[in-house]
């Protein structure tokens, strides 16, 4: 009876699982095939009563729930290899993509399940609203084994088609450069200026703003000139561009007073060209080009205007970015390739009977269009030439508006929004400008700082975090300038966080998290000569500017349950300029009093630059009284160690000098008081005039051992317990430089 009983159970359980299936694979719009249009000769009659009729799934909702809470999965069903193999040698449109995608299989099938239906992820961000990603699932079985893939697509149709009202995204603009773009582009720029409420709460064009010193004058875009603004008043545009390399044809004493008169079309590099015929095209008189408006042979005239740099920007009516060209010779008005659309599908316009009709355009219910299904890029790797320069990240942040020539089309941003023009599709690969902005404060004119630890004083800490992440991957031409590319967003954030600068971190309470940055970068991602520290002094070694890689911060260390095992005590730097308070410095030093956990490192960590295999150890080998040389190579393991994994900031931090291993010691930072497994640490090497090999011993002028930051790393408590440290640490009071 009981064994009974639980084969009626599990029937119940099978019967319930498989109702569940079919719902969750059943067509989200069911159309009768009676009411369907005329079948096209491109398509085979199965598919046009199946997928044609359910409209590819692409007019559901995108938060449709199957029972179990799951993600609808659209529209399915199960086809012979065969059969599919013949209605496509026939001539279906569709069945040749299904064969198309199949074939790339190692293993011919015999059965297939396709799924075809909404991601369920979403476009970039920059798409028009409602616009659609296609995910095209295929399953396959032979011989008792399987395997399959998921292609994404991205959904668009012209907007004179009949599928338009259901199909909102837009072929993308190609020829960026046409009276048509430049007629649409300044469209928008008025949408926002007298639509936007946001852009027009922190735009300062109805106030009395000086214009910088210089401006060019494309009255006649033929025959531009410098002119000088004396103090006056007016609008102009900004360019933001990556020059490639020095620039012959720029400003300098002795050609200043030619360019005033004019300045020769032809010798300029065709993206100021490009940005001189885009002024004219949108109806302004005056544009500031770097290059151009500065003299570049002045010391003075360049000191002087790098302390303006960032309200040249935040003043512009509009900065034009040429995101597309890697030098200033390229220009970026040139017609982009056309996209290549991988497939082009009728497409059955809802009836008047189905839920997803549009009111206002029942003309084209029941009626047959087009989509095209476009390959859908998610390489974040491949991206236009400006997102790799250091310089054009403050010019984009710091702009209210801008207009973005990428590899493909043109984005208009602004605080509000980022707009691909003409309502066109955008996918993560499109060159978009990021979707995220610096807080609104930042852009007025006389900001008053957040009460430290408040929220909006939280949130601007960790936009400023999320900034260095972006900029760090950037290069700028000159190493001197990695602190000065990001002086004039510092200057701001400096204004609404209200604490001291420090070579690229803050004096706060949060200084302790910040110290943990890490490096981004994954090895094999990268050219290991170009992440070594560079040769030339540029920041104190806590700094995250004293390194060339890309670095991150871990947001977990945000939270409350993490608190300091070090206190800070002192931090400061040495300007170049006292001046520029956020530009170079020539040194720095850091003060902490901290537990300090001595470890050495294994012989195995010197064939990896980029790791290192530490053994904590409960105490150094015995030192001769006034010797002053580290642990020799040889030296062996203390009983009772642990081996832990340390990261480093650069490629080759730990040399050897004459066979010698140097002492490494781990700093501890922070604690996690809820779970006190673990705790985050700096690795330090002592600092000497020996690259850093020799012991941080103290000199005869200060009581505390000096270090240099090489990396960092996290202990756990069982580590500490098996190397002896599992006690109360006395804080040492230590010096990093």
């Amino acid at each position: 009876m009981a064994s009974r009983r639980a084969r009626q159970r599990y029937r119940r359980r099978c019967a319930r699982r498989k109702r569940v299936k079919r719902r969750a694979s059943r067509p989200s719009v069911v159309v009768d095939p009676r009411t369907l249009p005329s079948k096209p000769s491109s398509v085979c009659g199965y598919c046009w009563r199946g997928p044609f009729a359910a409209h590819f799934d692409l007019l559901s909702a995108p938060d449709t729930r199957t029972p179990g809470g799951d993600r609808a999965e659209g529209y399915s069903y199960s086809v012979q290899w065969g059969a599919l193999q013949s209605r496509a040698r026939f001539g279906c449109k569709w069945c040749r993509v299904l064969v198309a995608v199949l074939s790339t299989h190692a293993r011919i099938p015999t059965d297939c399940r396709i799924r075809v239906g909404l991601d369920g992820g979403t476009l970039g961000y920059c798409s028009p609203p409602g616009a659609r990603k296609l995910r095209l699932s295929t399953r396959y079985w032979k011989d008792g084994l399987g395997g399959g893939s998921n292609t994404p697509y991205v959904a668009y149709t012209t907007a004179d088609d009949p599928a338009a009202p259901f199909i909102t995204a837009r072929p993308r603009i190609v020829d960026v450069g046409s009276q048509s773009t430049m007629a649409l582009a300044k469209q928008y720029f008025d949408a926002c200026v007298h639509g936007h409420e946001r852009c027009r709460a922190l735009d300062r064009r109805t106030e009395s703003i000086p214009l910088p010193t210089r401006l060019i004058d494309c009255t006649d875009p033929c025959r531009p000139r410098l002119v000088h603004s004396c103090g006056s008043f007016g609008e102009y545009l900004t360019l933001s561009y990556v020059w490639g390399g020095p620039q012959p044809h720029r400003t300098t004493t002795a050609n200043i007073s030619t360019y005033t008169d004019h300045i020769d079309l032809s010798k300029l590099p065709r993206t100021i060209r490009d940005a001189i015929t885009v002024t004219h095209s949108l109806g302004f008189r005056l544009l500031w080009v770097d290059s151009l408006c500065i003299i570049q042979d002045s010391r003075e005239d360049k000191h002087r205007e790098m302390l303006h740099m960032r309200h040249v920007y935040r003043n512009a009516s509009l900065t034009l970015i040429a995101a597309s060209a890697s030098n200033a010779n390229q220009g970026f008005l040139e017609d982009r390739p056309s996209p290549q659309t991988h497939h082009t599908l009728p497409f059955v316009c809802p009836t008047a009977h189905e839920p997803h009709r549009v009111a206002d355009q029942e003309v084209n219910l029941g009626r047959t269009g087009t989509v095209h299904l476009a390959a859908y890029h998610t390489d974040l790797f491949s991206r236009d030439p400006i997102h790799g320069r250091g310089w054009c990240l403050q010019e984009l942040l710091m702009s209210l508006r801008s207009l973005i020539f990428t590899s493909e089309t043109v984005h208009f941003r602004c605080q509000t929004a980022t707009l691909a023009l003409g309502h066109s599709y955008c996918d993560e690969n499109s060159g978009c400008a990021d979707s995220w902005r610096l807080p609104d404060t930042i852009f007025h004119h006389h900001p008053v700082p957040f009460p430290p630890q408040s929220k909006p004083w939280v949130d601007a800490w960790r936009m400023w975090r999320r900034v260095l992440e972006e900029y760090t991957p950037r290069t700028v031409s000159f190493p001197s300038d990695k602190l000065v590319a990001l002086a004039g967003i510092a200057e701001d954030f400096q204004r609404i966080l209200g604490s001291g600068y420090l070579a690229g971190l803050w004096h706060h309470p949060q200084l302790t998290r910040d110290l943990l940055w890490t490096r981004a970068v994954f090895p094999s991602r990268c050219n290991r000569s170009d992440f070594q520290r560079p040769l030339d002094y540029r920041a104190p070694s806590w700094s995250w500017a004293a390194s060339n890689v890309p670095i991150t911060f871990d947001s977990r260390f945000e939270a409350d349950e993490y608190r300091p095992a070090a206190e800070v005590i002192q931090c400061q730097t040495k300007l170049v300029d006292e001046a520029l308070p956020f530009g170079e410095v020539t040194g720095g030093c850091l003060v902490l009093a901290a537990p300090m956990i001595p470890c050495i490192a294994s012989e195995e960590s010197y064939t990896n630059t980029w790791y290192l295999q530490l053994h904590l150890v409960t105490s150094w080998p015995h030192r001769e009284s006034g010797s002053n040389h580290p642990i020799p190579y040889s030296a062996p393991r203390q009983e009772g160690s642990s081996t832990i994994y340390a990261e480093l900031d650069a490629d080759g931090e730990l040399c050897l000098a004459n066979g010698l291993k140097p002492k490494l010691w781990l700093a501890l930072m922070l604690w996690h008081t809820v779970r006190t497994e673990f705790v985050e640490c700096l690795l330090l090497m002592p600092a000497g005039s020996d690259e850093g090999v020799q012991e941080g011993l103290p000199d005869e002028t200060t009581p505390r051992t000096v270090y240099r930051r090489i990396g960092c790393c996290r202990l756990g408590k069982d580590d500490l317990e098996a190397a002896g440290w599992g006690g109360q640490l006395d804080l040492t009071e230590i010096e990093i430089i």
